[in-house]
């Protein structure tokens, strides 16, 4: 627990095997464990262990018989649009069937389906991100995003004063607490918990004053255009979802755009649709967003001419 600035000890003891004469540790009730708070020690504040932990309970699969097991949907995708593709002929999953190339898992494994169209990771994912970034594109989004930033900052400066001003009623409130044990002690009422609760405010004001002399966090700046960082953004999406830092964050907040893709056979090449709504990529909240959800929802159809990212599988013959 060295994350939150606490050390543990004794959560463990050690007996010796009678037949190897080898030690084997056995755990201790939580009530023998010795607890040392060394929060200068912390690597993570409360708020972020806890929402790492909620994330990590959603992401593990139980494999125990007497703990609920979680939803396989939970599991995080292997690839940009793992299980969000489907078969525009039997409705089925689309799968990598060959290498890198998706295709009909029902065609492929049990060949019930005649949709033998097959196309390239690349190629696929290429073609979906071209067609958000022009949806994404449009003047009524990027609108929202400067709403969005503009909202954002102004409740991030606003919560920044209020710290600032918390800590100085505390800073006022301690300092009136100390003069009022000091003026008891001065009238003769000292007493040994005077004395204590003297020392112990001392060290608070300490604290409190050495944060107030703190630099002060930086002003939060926007871009001077807000619209050309927005362009610039969505234009290097690609770019954004396979940086290393922010890659799981970023196919998060990308499969919450995308509610279904269908791929299905045409006679020149394939056709993929991208079902989903646009809205929530920006901002769930904007207060400019009035429209009931179901009118944010989108479908965009693109055909894929046939070429080198793109294959029509063999049909299968299956005897009877």
């Amino acid at each position: 627990m060295l994350y939150l600035g606490r050390l543990i000890w004794n959560r463990q003891r050690f007996i010796k095997d009678p037949t190897t004469g080898k030690r084997q540790a056995r755990p201790n009730p939580p009530e023998m464990w010795i607890t040392q708070e060394v929060q200068d020690l912390a690597i993570l504040d409360p708020a972020t262990w806890e929402a790492a932990q909620k994330a990590q309970a959603k992401r593990t699969r139980a494999t125990r018989p007497d703990r609920p097991r979680v939803d396989v949907a939970n599991r995080r995708p292997k690839h940009l649009f793992s299980g969000l593709i489907k078969c525009g002929g039997c409705g089925g999953g689309v799968t990598m069937v060959s290498g890198h190339y998706y295709g009909c898992a029902a065609s492929k494994n049990k060949g019930t389906c005649e949709n033998r169209a097959r196309i390239a990771q690349p190629e696929l994912e290429e073609a979906i991100l071209s067609s958000l970034q022009a949806d994404l594109l449009t003047p009524e989004l990027t609108q929202t995003f400067i709403t969005a930033c503009v909202e954002e900052t102004a409740s991030l400066t606003k919560a920044q004063a209020a710290d600032t001003g918390a800590l100085g009623a505390r800073i006022a409130s301690t300092q009136t607490a100390i003069t009022n044990i000091v003026d008891a002690i001065a009238s003769g009422r000292a007493s040994a918990a005077l004395t204590t609760r003297l020392a112990s405010l001392e060290d608070t004001l300490s604290q409190l004053t050495a944060q107030a002399a703190a630099p002060e966090q930086a002003t939060i700046a926007l871009p001077s255009d807000l619209g050309q960082h927005y362009k610039a953004m969505v234009q290097d999406l690609r770019a954004q979802l396979t940086h290393p830092e922010a890659i799981y964050d970023a196919m998060t907040i990308l499969r919450t755009l995308i509610t279904e893709i269908t791929l299905q056979s045409q006679p020149q090449g394939c056709a993929l649709t991208i079902t989903g709504a646009l809205g929530p990529i920006i901002h769930q909240t904007a207060q400019t967003q009035k429209a009931p959800q179901g009118e944010l929802v989108s479908e965009t159809a693109i055909l894929l001419v046939a070429g080198a990212g793109y294959v029509e599988a063999p049909t299968l013959d299956i005897a009877a």
